[in-house]
């Protein structure tokens, strides 16, 4: 169930390995981490716009579980890398 979230602490995208810095706008994956504006993830969560932004979190009614799957494929295609 993840979201787009303004970064709270500095990281490392789980996908493109793009530094991340407090205040930058990611997709944020809870237990699995960051995800920058350049990954694939976070544009084709962007494009099919089933997560909400930090000021729209209260209107989640509608979305769909199947769009964690996005999330998934791509830390499972990191891992047969």
């Amino acid at each position: 169930m993840g979201k787009f979230i303004d970064a709270k602490h500095e990281g490392i995208c789980i996908q493109t390995k793009t530094k991340i810095k407090k205040g930058d706008h990611v997709f944020y994956f809870p237990g699995r981490g960051m995800f920058h504006e350049s990954s694939s993830v976070y544009q084709e969560h962007l494009k099919n716009g089933s997560f909400p932004s930090q000021i729209d979190e209260e209107k989640t009614e509608g979305r769909s579980n199947t769009d964690d799957f996005l999330v998934i494929e791509a830390l499972e295609g990191l891992r047969d890398q």
